[in-house]
């Protein structure tokens, strides 16, 4: 099996790394057949090597100077998560486009419902926000990545539901 960490706030804004550098940063950490998936934070390693999410933050900040949040799951943590549809048969499919988030901790329903409007659908099951945008793009909404972390009161970081079939397609197990 497979573990993915997925990188926060990489490759953009300036902040570049290279797949050898996160390779290496991953394997200081004990990891083991460390690869990535496109440049934008998705690391890929054996499961079994796993290590926890700050050890990770840690020795990447330590070689790159900067934070990335880190959040961690196994391929078949992320198979549940993608299998799931909580939009009542509403998905990518049926127009627009689902984005989903990792979370720290636990998501506040509430606050995520507070955040909806007629273009946008939020869901939050436990550390996995679902978000259903009927927009062509992420940029196109008037709910953005930032105003989800405000509402939950913690960072998340979030890939196109395309991602992370992608993913499941080259590391199924």
């Amino acid at each position: 099996m497979h573990a993915i960490a997925f990188l926060r706030g990489i490759n953009l804004g300036g902040h570049n790394v290279k797949k050898d550098q996160l390779i290496k940063i991953f394997e200081s950490v004990g990891c083991e057949e460390v690869t990535t998936f496109i440049a934008s934070g998705n690391v890929v390693f054996d499961a079994k090597s796993k290590p926890t999410e700050t050890a990770a933050e840690e020795a990447f900040h330590s070689a790159i100077g900067y934070a990335a949040p880190t959040f961690i799951r196994t391929t078949a943590q992320l198979r549940k998560i993608v299998e799931r549809r909580p939009f009542d048969g509403r998905d990518p499919e049926t127009g627009g486009t689902l984005h989903i988030g990792f979370l720290k901790k636990k998501g506040n329903a509430s606050a995520l419902k507070a955040l909806e409007t007629d273009n946008d659908e939020l869901h939050v099951d436990g550390t996995t926000v679902y978000w259903h945008t009927h927009t062509a793009r992420m940029s196109d909404s008037t709910i953005n990545p930032a105003k989800i972390e405000k509402a939950l009161g913690q960072q998340s970081t979030f890939r196109s539901i395309k991602t992370l079939v992608n993913i499941l397609e080259k590391w199924p197990s």
